[in-house]
């Protein structure tokens, strides 16, 4: 078995993201007024090179040799699997929404009352999702053990869709749909892009030759992804004309740089929320190396992990490099980070670049699995990387989203290697 050349699509194009994000940090219309610019450019580099040398390392080592499908669990047909998914989350999903804004479950009216709220007026979604002042619902092990099976549902609908019935199409659009509404309730674009991320991975594993027609569909996701993103930071910011409105905070705007001048005057709040968003992560990341590390017990690298240490008695906010940030002033929850801060929480800065390599590794044998066995449990790791790939820029909060079914599903692709190994 050869290596082919759509094995280098999914790298060139995830990790081309973090290219043109360094770039974009580079060109930046803003004048960073603190921190360490050339350090953090510097340290985004040989990350990105690191991510590039786990995949490709792993694409020769594994992209070579041939591999028997073991099969781990009795599934007759991808639609079964995705009946049984559908089941459970027709059964279920009114709980995970009800924990998401901490509403009783059975308080329906209240619940659609406050997406239609958020629907109205994004800024009030956001600012209701920043209230730490009210107590969730329900327990966290119920919604833990739900969020696995909810994101299998998405992840696999995503994966399945060109396979499944007329019925589930319509069924799952109507998740979907109502999905990216709640989001978009809520004023952020994160788990609306997710979604789009989840499909665009969904078809990367399902597509067959790189032509034109490929190369099209590609294109369309990354502009829906820029009108997405732009519509939802416009309604975020309202009526505000101010263009200084928009600085990054401890930033100026740099009036004289050559992408400001040039753009048009009614797309430049577009140009710096934009430049905003894809490089702020860069820039308080460097504030963080003027901090000391603290061990955080590897309970400390998103937000999922650090919830999970609180309730082992555990406060990692004293230890995350993230959150003691504070101090200058940058918030851990509106700010934006970069993984790779995120990630130093628990392994500090020198060894970020081998995880970040790890994480390039980990791609690239899922994806040789996946499109080489068509093995599922593969293709949700794949997918589940890729997303926290794409997001490197900003934080850890994608694999933090997925982090209960990737724990499961990682166990299991452990399992797969083994068997595909011992039998190939």
């Amino acid at each position: 078995m050869n290596v082919y050349k759509r094995d280098m699509i999914p790298i060139l194009l995830l990790g081309g993201v973090n290219i043109l994000t360094l770039i974009l940090f580079l060109i930046s219309p803003f004048n960073y007024l603190y921190g360490n610019f050339y350090l953090s450019s510097i340290y985004v580099l040989i990350n990105i090179g690191a991510l590039f040398f786990g995949y490709f390392f792993s694409i020769m080592l594994f992209g070579t040799k041939k591999y028997k499908l073991v099969q781990l669990y009795k599934v007759k047909t991808d639609n079964q699997l995705f009946n049984l998914l559908l089941f459970f989350y027709i059964l279920t999903f009114i709980f995970r929404y009800a924990y998401l804004l901490k509403f009783q479950f059975y308080d329906l009216f209240g619940i659609i009352n406050e997406i239609l709220l958020g629907v109205v007026d994004p800024k009030y979604g956001y600012l209701s999702t920043l209230d730490s002042s009210k107590a969730f619902t329900l327990p966290w092990s119920l919604y833990a053990f739900i969020s696995i099976f909810h994101s299998l549902f998405f992840i696999s609908g995503a994966i399945f869709f060109g396979k499944l019935s007329s019925k589930n199409k319509i069924l799952f659009s109507f998740f979907i749909l109502f999905e990216a509404v709640f989001w978009y309730s809520r004023g952020t674009n994160f788990g609306i892009i997710s979604l789009i991320i989840i499909f665009f991975l969904s078809y990367l594993l399902n597509m067959g030759k790189v032509n034109l027609k490929s190369l099209s569909y590609i294109l369309l996701l990354v502009f829906i992804i820029i009108i997405v993103f732009s519509g939802i930071m416009y309604s975020r910011m309202g009526d505000i004309t101010d263009l200084s409105s928009y600085e990054i905070y401890m930033t100026t705007i740099n009036y004289d740089s050559y992408i400001f001048t040039s753009t048009p005057d009614f797309l430049k709040p577009t140009l710096l929320t934009f430049f905003s968003y894809l490089t702020q992560g860069y820039y308080f990341l460097s504030f963080g190396f003027d901090l000391d590390y603290r061990f955080s017990n590897f309970l400390g690298s998103n937000p999922a992990l650090i919830n999970i240490a609180s309730l082992l008695g555990l406060d990692n906010t004293q230890n995350s490099y993230v959150h003691r940030l504070t101090s200058y002033g940058i918030d851990p929850n509106i700010q934006w980070h970069s993984a790779y801060l995120w990630i130093a929480n628990d392994f500090s800065f020198y060894f970020v670049p081998l995880y970040v390599c790890l994480l390039g590794f980990g791609l690239g044998v899922s994806w040789i699995f996946a499109t080489r066995c068509n093995d599922f449990v593969f293709k949700v790791v794949f997918v589940i990387l890729g997303g926290s790939i794409v997001f490197l820029f900003a934080n850890n909060n994608f694999i933090s989203s997925y982090l209960y079914l990737y724990i499961f599903m990682f166990f299991l692709s452990l399992l797969k290697v083994y068997f595909l190994i011992k039998r190939g």
